[in-house]
């Protein structure tokens, strides 16, 4: 799974680097992207086969604000998490896999979901999303 998530990470700033167009969900990734990329992520994993794959809703208290955050779990173990370096109290690089953050255990779980591409469809910019998770998986098939 590390390899699958390590070519994922790889394709996705390449992707985002190269892209000509990006909605305004991913165009400060990491910031303000973290559903959208979850889900791919989780969707990546689950079409490769890796059981047990979700994405998660979660929600805490971070500087003083209500934070939503989302990220995939895979089991009930493993944390994969590529924007939590959006936040400043999130101390390290981009997580690939983890099975324990103390960053990770502030927050509540609020739901998860199985991976869907219908949940890639957003109000205001549509399929965007499955265009771009598309092209994605484009370069991961020629990677």
């Amino acid at each position: 799974m590390q390899d699958l998530v390590e070519r994922f990470c790889v394709a996705l700033i390449d992707e985002l680097n190269e892209a000509e167009y990006l909605n305004p969900e991913l165009s400060s990734f990491p910031h303000g992207s973290c559903a959208a990329i979850s889900q791919m992520v989780a969707l990546y994993l689950d079409a490769k086969g890796v059981e047990e794959v979700v994405f998660t809703r979660n929600r805490a208290i971070i500087s003083g604000r209500n934070s939503v955050h989302y990220w995939v779990l895979v089991g009930s173990e493993v944390i994969i998490d590529l924007t939590a370096e959006q936040f400043d109290e999130f101390k390290g690089s981009c997580i690939r896999l983890v099975t324990d953050s103390p960053f990770h255990s502030q927050f509540e779980q609020l739901s998860f979901s199985r991976p869907n591409l219908d949940s890639l469809v957003r109000p205001g910019i549509g399929a965007d999303n499955i265009v771009f998770y598309k092209r994605l998986l484009s370069r991961l098939g020629s990677a």
